[in-house]
């Protein structure tokens, strides 16, 4: 090993949340080749230090080295760069789409998908594994273990050269950890170096070469795994010994508090079991057991409730702390549509018997995008009333437009769930060829949704507004091609207008979707294009002010919508049946005359520009960034 040179090294980092040290000076080397334990009670601050390595989270001090090079933070373009790639306990996978999809996620290999690609790719780091997975398997119909494997085969396919793994064998069996211990050791003999984070200490002893020990976010000490034992380690852990693993105990035991006779349904039958006062019940069984079931549901009844984490207690004792915790609520605010894109995305191939409960939640969560913009907007108007500097004032501003557009996310993902259903009622069965489309707009929009809460969670200094434009122009390219491959497919008479106009409804209100992510974005950077420029014409998408040779010209809401689209898709060609359906909401009915007459008035306002705004006869509009002859 000491020949060796680290392959990545974190020197004196430190974390600070408000009243709470997360990670004081941690020091850490890891090198290739290794498999790494990383321990820890929780609340050590072992979580905080892998999020510093992914660039989740900026640290407030020190330095990271990976491959020679130093920085003082990480950005997740940036991890991803030099293969830092990290496996979280909740897996991070498409269940709709195949586990060779999820895999090559992101890659075209070509013009279009290729999933012949795709399956060849997935089938080589499988046989690679020694595992038997069907590349085309849905992810939802695999095991956890299986899932786990299609992780890791990702973060293959990504040449990752640092691995993190959170707790990989919590939801495993032991037949399952033996074939992810394996593919661990395969992956450390290749050069890969392993973070592996575990409360099992057995694991620990089992797999690691070397165990680094955290408490209460201090670095205690890197041992070699060989050359220390269980009580060593837990005395570095906890910092005292422990003399009795088990200690007896003298409960007090009462009356029943909860007795349940015989529970059928859910996945369980005939369960019955009492829980007295002053004890601790535990309920156990194998992986794969309904142990947890009743819970989940719990679980996942209180997220779609509303509620704020941060914020609650009013304002706090400066109004940049409480900027600060407003801000932490709009990260949770982004969390939450992500979970909304994941149900949406869920509802499209949701069979009839679940479906309109899964609509259902997305409704509700709908709702409460509407609560959270006006919370948190209510919140930032109390602190806007104190006296405040440029830079709060600015912070404020922003913060406004992020929860706003944020809102408008939920908006239409409610939108692209009613398409859905309309689907349903109607009976539409798209063709191989919609159905690739679809899933390739699908895997588009997550990536701008994912760039999305990374830029919300991440220090603006170190965000790259160009990740999320470059997702933002795949996305209308894609729309586009997918518009005209439409309009050829219905002149063939491939498949009917009413297939076609719900296929382009879906196209449409996900790239809607993706105009309202990047428009978060910018707001979090600072970067509102200033912006939207064409020669004389300028549009401040944070105040929404359209300026005309330096002249402020009053627009409509409408207008605006409609001038903004044009700047930003020049040379597309728009009907004027899409211009309803982008600058008015679904519940305003107008004709297509209205389309013509706010036409006439942008062009007007344009004045020496409105040239370029052209008629397309039989079609709709243009804007040309040149003269037309």
């Amino acid at each position: 090993m000491a020949e060796k040179q680290p392959i990545l090294s974190l020197k004196d980092i430190r974390k600070v949340y408000p009243g709470v040290i997360a990670l004081n000076n941690v020091s850490i080397d890891f090198y290739p080749g290794e498999v790494h334990a990383l321990i820890g009670e929780n609340g050590a601050g072992k979580s905080t230090f892998i999020k510093t390595i992914t660039g989740a989270h900026a640290p407030d001090g020190g330095s990271i080295t990976v491959d020679g090079e130093t920085y003082s933070a990480m950005t997740p373009p940036l991890a991803r760069k030099h293969g830092i790639e990290c496996i979280y306990q909740e897996f991070n996978l498409i269940d709709v789409l195949s586990a060779a999809e999820n895999i090559c996620y992101g890659e075209r290999y070509g013009m279009l998908v290729n999933q012949k690609k795709m399956r060849s790719i997935a089938q080589e780091i499988f046989d690679d594994f020694g595992v038997d997975i069907d590349p085309g398997t849905l992810v939802r119909d695999l095991t956890p273990g299986h899932m786990q494997i299609v992780e890791i085969a990702k973060a293959v396919s990504k040449n990752a050269r640092i691995l993190i793994l959170d707790e990989p064998t919590a939801p495993l069996s032991v037949a399952e950890v033996e074939i992810l211990f394996r593919i661990v050791r395969r992956l450390r003999d290749q050069g890969v170096a392993i973070i592996f984070i575990s409360h099992r200490l057995d694991e620990v002893f089992e797999l690691t070469d070397r165990v680094s020990i955290l408490r209460d976010g201090e670095y205690i000490t890197t041992l070699n795994t060989a050359k220390t034992n269980r009580a060593e380690l837990i005395r570095y852990m906890v910092g005292r010994e422990m003399t009795q693993t088990f200690p007896p105990r003298h409960a007090q035991i009462g009356e029943v508090a909860l007795e349940l006779r015989n529970l059928t349904g859910n996945g369980v039958k005939n369960i019955s079991f009492q829980a007295h006062k002053g004890e601790v019940l535990g309920i156990s069984g194998l992986v794969g057991e309904v142990k947890t079931q009743t819970p989940a549901k719990k679980k996942t009844e209180e997220e779609d409730e509303f509620r704020l984490q941060f914020i609650r207690g009013g304002i706090m004792k400066t109004p940049e702390i409480s900027v600060f915790q407003a801000q932490k609520e709009i990260v949770s605010f982004g969390e939450k549509m992500e979970k909304m894109w994941e149900m949406t995305k869920e509802l499209y191939s949701t069979p009839e018997d679940n479906f309109q409960k899964l609509f259902d939640r997305i409704q509700k969560y709908e709702d409460t995008s509407d609560k959270m913009e006006n919370e948190i907007g209510r919140y930032l108007g109390e602190v806007g009333d104190a006296h405040l500097s440029d830079d709060t004032k600015e912070k404020i501003r922003s913060m406004l437009r992020q929860i706003g557009e944020l809102e408008s996310i939920g908006d239409s993902f409610y939108n692209l769930a009613r398409i859905f259903r309309r689907k349903r009622d109607n009976k539409i069965e798209f063709t191989k060829a919609q159905e690739s489309g679809v899933n390739e707009m699908f895997t588009l929009l997550g990536e701008a949704i994912t760039q999305m809460n990374a830029s919300l969670s991440g220090r603006r200094e170190d965000q790259d507004i160009s990740v999320s434009s470059n997702i933002e122009q795949r996305i209308n390219a894609c729309r586009n091609s997918l518009k005209q491959k439409n309009i050829e497919s219905l002149d063939r008479h491939e498949y009917g207008y009413d297939n076609g106009t719900v296929f382009i409804d879906i196209i449409g209100e996900c790239e809607k979707s993706g105009d309202y992510v990047i428009n978060v974005v910018e707001a979090r950077l600072g970067a509102a294009r200033n912006g939207i420029r064409f020669k004389g014409i300028q549009i401040d998408t944070d105040s929404k002010i359209v300026t005309v040779d330096g002249e402020t010209v009053s627009f409509t809401k409408t207008e605006y919508q409609i001038l903004k689209l044009f700047l930003l898709n020049p040379g597309h060609t728009y009907s004027r049946g899409e211009l309803l359906k982008e600058a008015w909401p679904d519940d305003v009915i107008v004709s297509a005359r209205t389309v013509d007459v706010n036409i006439t008035h942008i062009r007007r306002k344009i004045g020496p520009y409105a040239s370029h705004l052209v008629t397309r006869s039989g079609f709709g509009y243009c804007f040309l960034e040149e003269n037309p002859q």
